[in-house]
This record gives structure tokens, sequence and C-alpha cells, in this order.
């Protein structure tokens, strides 16, 4: 498919995470403080010290893992 100029793609992820049968979409460090609000000093500080990418699965991974601990 050819875009007109000016246009690009750019790949968006998503991250979908069932608590309490519920599911909630995890996009950035506020939408993951909003699933688990009573850590949210804790998930602010494991985000700027562990340079949290949400571009990346295996650093999004490791922040849903601290936030279940």
């Amino acid at each position: 498919m050819k875009l007109p100029d000016g246009y690009r793609v750019q790949p968006y992820l998503e991250y979908v995470l069932k608590k309490d049968n519920d599911y909630k979409k995890i996009a950035n460090v506020n939408q993951g403080i909003k699933c688990f609000p009573e850590k949210e000093n804790e998930i602010k500080a494991f985000a700027k010290t562990n340079k949290t990418s949400f571009k990346k699965e295996e650093d999004v991974r490791r922040l849903i893992e601290f936030c279940n601990k």
C-alpha cells in the first residue's frame, strides 16, 4: 500500500492485563498505575530506575511482575 506524501506508519503496542476478572489496557506507566493504584510511588520509582519502555515486551513483563509482588 502506498501512503500519501507526509504520512508514515508507526507501530503501537498495547498490552492487556487481567486483574480481578477485569481486563485493562496498558500502554504507558500511568495506565499501569491505574491497575495498581496502591503501588503508585513504587511503580514510578521502578519505571524510572529501570528505564521501562512500553515498546519492549520484556520491560512491561518485568514491571507487571514487580506489581504482582
